[in-house]
């Protein structure tokens, strides 16, 4: 982590091999033509493995029940922050389904690709983007602006003015609109938090509901080094085999509701 030229070169190289491309959302059919983000259609996967982990999960909860695992205002807030620019984030329809209740679900993905194990063109520009942007590079911002054009109607959101911390803030929270539901952001969080270039930590809350869809409390996960959740327990075997030598993470406490 934090190797930021290597990280550069690696991507050159795979952005370099032939049929390597993005998909313009701007011709995208949708879901009226059963057409999917994550599907076998899409040139940007480059390799996936395994099966579909959301719609298996949607699958098993009834609509009456599906209040307690919609999509945070959080984050369907990132595709609505550019609205004074006049430019329209396409991902919102693209990724989503919206409901009555204006609550949204995510529906990126259909059968024969695995939204928690698939490797895309579009992280490339990402990683691309924020290895250029660490190591102070002025195409970061052309390398975002690439991936941009391929995601907005009219026009692409103004990162021209942009530099060092915001540049990196942007590309932070352009990787989470894009890569969201794809099992990233956990790795991302914990990887801001120690970076050592612009650290960013931050707590995390999450609303909890009844069968009855009444709002019981939150439950808070505190931000990193100050909460156990962050880290996983390490295996008691790797402990003993280590001989002693390995110290297991700080146990978790029980999380109350708020």
């Amino acid at each position: 982590m934090g190797e930021w030229q290597f990280a550069l070169d690696e991507c050159q190289k795979a952005l370099a091999l032939e049929g390597v491309e993005l998909m313009d959302l701007k011709s995208f059919p949708g879901r009226e033509e059963d057409r999917y983000v994550l599907d076998v259609q899409n040139p940007e996967i480059v390799f996936t493995q395994g099966y579909n982990a959301t719609p298996v999960f949607y699958n098993d909860i009834d609509n009456f029940m599906l209040c307690s695992f919609t999509c945070s205002e959080d984050l369907i807030s990132l595709y609505n922050c550019f609205d004074d620019q006049e430019v329209k984030d396409l991902r919102l329809n693209a990724f989503f389904e919206a409901r009555e209740d204006e609550q949204y679900k995510v529906a990126k993905v259909v059968e024969k690709v695995y939204d928690c194990f698939v490797i895309r063109s579009a992280e490339l520009y990402l990683n691309k983007a924020e290895a250029e942007a660490m190591l102070d590079k002025a195409e970061a911002k052309q390398t975002i602006k690439t991936l941009l054009n391929n995601r907005f109607e009219g026009g692409i959101p103004d990162v021209d003015g942009l530099n060092e911390k915001d540049l990196i803030s942007f590309i932070r929270d352009e990787r989470r609109r894009e890569l969201c539901f794809e099992a990233h952001r956990w790795f991302d969080l914990r990887r801001y938090a120690v970076s050592s270039k612009y650290p960013e930590k931050k707590s995390i809350r999450h609303e909890t509901y009844d069968k009855n869809g009444v709002l019981e409390g939150d439950y808070v996960l505190k931000p990193y080094g100050e909460d156990p959740a962050w880290v996983l327990p390490i295996p008691g075997y790797e402990i003993v085999y280590n001989q002693g030598n390995l110290v297991d993470n700080p146990q978790r406490v029980e999380r109350k509701l708020e």
